[in-house]
Order: structure tokens, then sequence, then C-alpha cells
């Protein structure tokens, strides 16, 4: 590790996996969880949050529960949007990503269902 460690996200993770916390397949999946979440903020989201890492019985399987306060950019309308993430890691290599994630939260923000309808229609066009 670093001989300035930061005060961040990053380092505790990093922390975490020194200190046997987090296996080696753990640590990727985790930083994978995080560079998504990272752009996926970048893009559309207002802030972005870990509520929870689950433990699994496979030390290769990471899941985490997100929390995302998001603006939707066609109508500017704000909602929280509220995801679980599987990774699985094996060999250090991500074999399977899976994001579960409430779509009405998005419908709405659209502007209802009739709205997003509309939206969709006019992009598969």
């Amino acid at each position: 590790m670093n001989s300035n460690p930061g005060d961040d996200l990053l380092t505790d993770v990093v922390r975490a996996h020194e200190s046997g916390e987090l296996s080696d397949d753990e640590l990727v999946a985790m930083f994978y969880v995080l560079i998504v979440a990272g752009f996926e903020t970048s893009v559309n989201l207002v802030a972005n949050g870990v509520l929870a890492l689950h433990p699994t019985q496979d030390d290769g399987v990471v899941v985490a529960e997100l929390s995302s306060d998001a603006t939707a950019l066609a109508t500017g309308s704000t909602f929280q949007q509220r995801s679980v993430s599987i990774v699985t890691v094996r060999d250090g290599r991500i074999t399977l990503f899976r994001d579960y994630w409430y779509p009405w939260a998005v419908i709405e923000a659209l502007g209802g269902p009739e709205a997003f309808a509309r939206a969709a229609e006019s992009v598969s066009r």
C-alpha cells in the first residue's frame, strides 16, 4: 500500500483486502462495482453510494446494494434509484456481472407510463 494512504473508499477497500477481509477475487469484484457505479455517476447521477456489501458463501461473489440519487435528463425530474449488483470473479477475471434495478422510478421520473411509451416509440423508429 501507498506510504501515505488516503481517507477514501478505495483505500478502505485495499485495507480490507490486506487485512484478509476481502479475497483477491472479492477485491477485483468490488473495484469493478465501484468503476461501474462511478461511470454511471459521471453520466447521469447526482450522488451514488454503496449501502451494503452482503456476505456470500463464495469468496468470488460480491453482492452490493447501491443507492443513487439521479436526474432524468429528458425531464429534469430527480428520483432515487436502488439496485443490487452481483459480481462473480474467477481467477482474477470477472465471469459474471448482474445488475438488478427498479425501473418504475425511472418511468415515473420520465413523466409516467404514457410519456415513457411515447419516448420508447420515438427511439424505435
